[in-house]
Parts: C-alpha cells; sequence; structure tokens
C-alpha cells in the first residue's frame, strides 16, 4: 500500500485513519480552496404558472374484527369466577403483602429514632452536673 492510498474503500474520510503517512497528514491539513463569487445574473420576469390541485388520498377501510365465538363450557367457567377470581385474590394478597412490608419498614426507621434519641438523652444527663453520679 503506497502512503496517500486509502484503507478501505469508498467514501470513507482519511481523517478517521491517521497512520496514512506524510501524505495523509498533508491531506488531513491541505488549505481549502476559495469559491469564486459567481455574478447575479439579472432575473427576467416569468409569467405566473397556475397552481396545480392536489388530489385527495382516499381513506383505508378499517376491516372490522371478527368477534371470536365463546364456547358454552367456557361461558360456564366465568360465570363460576375461574381464571378472573384467582387473578384478583392474588391482586389483594400482593397489595397485602406490600402494605405489610411498608409498617415493617416504618417501624423498623421509628425503632431507630427512638434508639439515638434514648443515646443522646443519657448523654445528656451524664453531662449534667449532680446528675452525673448517679448513671
Amino acid at each position: 500500500m503506497q502512503e496517500g492510498e486509502r484503507k478501505t474503500k469508498g467514501n470513507q474520510d482519511e481523517r478517521r485513519y491517521p497512520r496514512l503517512g506524510l501524505q495523509g497528514a498533508l491531506h488531513m491539513f491541505k488549505k481549502k480552496k476559495k469559491k469564486k463569487k459567481k455574478k447575479k445574473k439579472k432575473k427576467k420576469e416569468k409569467k405566473k404558472k397556475k397552481k396545480k390541485k392536489k388530489k385527495k388520498k382516499k381513506k383505508k377501510k378499517k376491516k372490522k374484527k371478527r368477534k371470536r365465538k365463546r364456547s358454552r363450557r367456557r361461558k360456564r367457567k366465568m360465570r363460576k369466577g375461574g381464571r378472573r377470581k384467582r387473578k384478583e385474590i392474588k391482586k389483594k394478597e400482593k397489595q397485602e403483602k406490600r402494605r405489610r412490608r411498608r409498617r415493617r419498614r416504618r417501624r423498623r426507621r421509628r425503632r431507630v429514632m427512638c434508639h439515638v434519641v434514648s443515646l443522646k438523652m443519657k448523654h445528656k444527663i451524664k453531662t449534667l452536673p449532680l446528675l452525673g453520679d448517679i448513671f
């Protein structure tokens, strides 16, 4: 591979491949050529074109979903409760668990706080004169 040749095919920039050697490096810092300004031509007056009317798009019709006929046996099961009832029972159990967990957390926090307060109080009492002898 000669210096300055691209490693990859296509339009990938040499900047991504800094190991191209001198030629590649020169390529990176090449000065950009200034573009010449084009002289503006005077505009000729054009005739106005008529606007074309846009065609309206037709709306697609929605297909109706066919209802599935439920068997009698299934209906009977639904009447008895079956899956739906089980789902509700599970939901209630989950809620109950959550409540218990929250309660436990709250209690724990309170306990910890009580402990801290009692320690502070002990310290205060110990530091008081007179009462320090008792403890």
